[in-house]
């Protein structure tokens, strides 16, 4: 797990990404929790697939499930709306459960 921290004190608004495969998602449960639980506060935002995007809901984990379909980094149009939205949100700590190059 990739934590990245960009201002001091507790985060107002948190990013958890968790795209995998249904069984690592589900593996994930706990760490989603243990997020939860630590900053009871904050703005809690997940970024998955639209295959996870009901399930992830139904949690109580997040306030905001944002799905997007994966798309290659050649589709210029579907990268900078990503990357638009990323910019946009201004998460003050991004928690990376993917751990690949893709989601860095």
């Amino acid at each position: 797990m990739v934590v990245k921290r960009q201002k001091k004190g507790d985060p107002k608004r948190i990013l958890v990404v968790k795209l995998g495969a249904l069984g690592d998602f589900i593996l994930a449960d706990s760490v989603f929790k243990s997020i939860r639980k630590h900053y009871p506060s904050a703005h809690i935002t997940l970024l998955t697939t639209p295959a996870f995007e009901a399930f992830a809901k139904k949690l109580g984990y997040f306030d905001d499930v944002v799905a997007f379909d994966r798309f290659s980094y050649f589709n210029l149009e579907k990268l900078l709306n990503f990357i638009g939205w990323v910019k946009s949100t201004h998460f003050d700590l991004v928690v990376d459960l993917q751990l690949v190059g893709r989601t860095r």
